[in-house]
């Protein structure tokens, strides 16, 4: 069901002095030479590691399980057991 509308408001643009003297602090910041500062991340290896597993092909982990890493076959252990696991339902 939908319910009509009565009433309508509309909000008033910002007036242009403003912006304009909105505009002019900033470029007056930006001209003093003081840079702005950035925000920067960075992963560590440690939090690296699992981003790098999960973004891997299933023939990557095929590969490196069948070179003895051990992540690997765990990984492939838990995918055979919930597909298993998809089957029986």
């Amino acid at each position: 069901m939908s319910t009509p509308v009565t009433n309508v408001s509309q909000t008033q643009p910002a007036d242009q002095s403003q912006l304009n003297a909105a505009t002019a602090s900033r470029k007056a910041k930006q001209a003093t030479g003081h840079p702005v500062p950035k925000d920067t991340v960075t992963l560590s290896p440690a939090a690296q590691t699992p981003q790098q597993e999960l973004s891997e092909t299933h023939a990557q982990t095929v590969h490196e399980a069948n070179a003895g890493d051990a992540q690997a076959i765990r990984r492939l252990a838990q995918q055979a057991a919930s597909a298993r696991a998809n089957l029986v339902r």
